[in-house]
């Protein structure tokens, strides 16, 4: 499974949506989006963005999930 964590305006999410997309389909995996960042003021450098991939007509799945963990894997992408 390839979780994407969403941040940013509608480029950086189409960039972080097209690579995770990739990912997700060359490992044969499903995508999972999290907008979590989206919707956080933690005092960041990062201004509070909106969802903006919903103008595009694409199957979306979002993880309701609001920590999971990270696994590394030492196999090539």
């Amino acid at each position: 499974m390839i979780v994407v964590e969403l941040n940013g305006g509608l480029g950086n999410q189409m960039f972080q949506y097209a690579v995770g997309n990739t990912l997700a389909k060359k490992r044969r995996s499903k995508l999972l989006l999290s907008t979590k960042r989206l919707n956080e003021i933690d005092g960041s450098i990062f201004v509070k963005r909106p969802f903006e991939l919903g103008v595009f007509n694409i199957n979306l799945n979002f993880t309701k999930w609001y920590h999971y963990h990270i696994f590394y894997s030492n196999s090539n992408l």
